[in-house]
């Protein structure tokens, strides 16, 4: 017996399956994540299109759900309507990007109200914004860190202190860091980690503060795994 249920969803990752039909990763906002089908999507007259499951797309779903099966997306209708990122290559690479990390950092979670309005607000704030945006990735994946329950230690933190990417805390320098960031960096990170992300960062520090989350989220996200789309995004944001 299958039940129909409502829900708000984030499209995280879609994957064609047979001719017609879609495997959609999810994040809803009432069962965490999951993963669907769609039939029919190709097919000129299916009211279920695979537009709707672009990467971070916020949509509503009515769905049918079964015991073992994946669970059947009946009917699909956009939350949000994006006015930007389909049109800007820079911001069509961040939401790419802030897809796989989300793919590769939330495995399988619970429902979270939390987690799921801190994503939907993040990429509604970015498609809304005209400029200014280049640092929206680090943010991102910095703030991502609190619902993944590895939010860096921000206690004990001075002018002038490292953060430790192993430890996961501001330190004084020391020969056994192994990765760390430097003086500057740390006090970027500090900051967005307090909520501010309108900053000023140079590319050389951007790039390296990226790597270095980057090494944060492997040291500290289990089973987390290289983000493909890091070097494009570098790349479109360095020009």
């Amino acid at each position: 017996m299958r039940n129909i249920v409502k829900t708000q969803a984030v499209v995280i990752k879609s994957i064609k399956y047979g001719d017609s039909s879609l495997i959609i990763r999810l994040l809803t906002k009432d069962f965490g994540i999951k993963s669907y089908i769609a039939k029919g999507v190709f097919n000129k007259n299916s009211k279920v299109k695979a537009a709707y499951f672009q990467p971070m797309t916020i949509i509503d779903i009515i769905a049918s759900q079964s015991g073992g099966e994946l669970d059947l997306i009946k009917e699909v209708s956009l939350t949000y309507q994006f006015k930007s990122i389909p049109f800007h290559i820079n911001k069509n690479t961040i939401v790419l990007f802030m897809s796989e990390l989300l793919y590769k950092s939330i495995i399988e979670s619970e429902t979270d109200h939390d987690l799921f309005d801190f994503v939907t607000s993040f990429v509604i704030s970015l498609d809304e914004m005209e400029e200014g945006y280049n640092n929206y990735p680090l943010c991102f994946s910095v703030l991502l860190t609190r619902y993944l329950g590895c939010f860096p230690n921000m206690q004990h933190y001075s002018k002038g202190l490292l953060f430790d990417i192993d430890e996961g805390c501001f330190r004084n320098e020391n020969t056994r860091m192994i990765n760390f960031l430097n003086a500057e960096q740390s006090m970027i990170l500090y900051d967005i980690c307090c909520g501010t992300i309108q900053f000023s960062v140079n590319k050389k520090d951007r790039r390296e503060l990226m790597d270095g989350i980057m090494k944060y989220y492997k040291a500290h996200v289990a089973g987390f795994k290289d983000i493909n789309s890091h070097n494009i995004l570098r790349t479109v944001l360095d020009t």
